[in-house]
């Protein structure tokens, strides 16, 4: 994947090497979304690179300055594959973009959903799909910029003790003998 330049910051797919960077600013987001996050380097590693990955992640950095030797993360984007059974066509899902406060307002956010776009196109996907807080302003801004449309859908999760009763349901369900055409709800 190139990197996509916006003045002097690079995004560029991210490496193992960068998975400590990304998990602190994974952490920052949930800082600043009142969540806790436990996602460490390891687990970054783990899942977002290698054959089994579970995400994709971008990565958008300063181009070191002349005797500089490492560029600052500014940013990243964590997505993965999508389908939309309403259109039949595959996208990515952006589950986080993360902007460093003191990068804010320089174009990042913008530079990451442009290499996004880029990605989104070249792997044959033909949308993107993401959420945000209704509180986040600065980002409904970017987006709209952007040109990208608020869905009228709510955003739905389950985990935790929540998840665990609702498998222990199925199987419940299966140890049970099951006559044809038989569904419980």
């Amino acid at each position: 994947m190139p990197a996509r330049q916006c003045a002097s910051i690079r995004v560029r797919a991210a490496q193992p090497t960068d998975a400590a960077a990304i998990a602190r600013m994974i952490r920052a987001l949930a800082r600043d979304e009142g969540t806790i996050s436990r996602m460490g380097a390891a687990s970054v590693r783990t899942n977002g690179f290698g054959p089994g990955a579970h995400f994709s992640l971008l990565i958008a950095e300063t181009e070191p300055a002349e005797g500089e030797s490492a560029p600052q993360a500014l940013g990243y984007a964590l997505f993965f594959p999508f389908f939309d059974t309403d259109d039949g066509l595959p996208g990515n899902f952006l589950a986080d973009l993360y902007v460093i406060p003191a990068a804010r307002g320089r174009g990042v956010g913008r530079a990451l959903m442009a290499e996004l776009g880029a990605v989104t196109e070249s792997a044959g996907r033909h949308f993107m799909v993401w959420t945000v807080r209704t509180d986040n302003e600065p980002a409904l801004r970017l987006y709209r910029r952007l040109g990208a449309l608020s869905g009228n859908q709510a955003v739905h999760f389950i985990h935790g003790g929540a998840l665990q009763r609702l498998a222990d349901r199925s199987r419940t369900r299966s140890s049970r003998p099951r006559g044809r055409g038989t569904a419980d709800a």
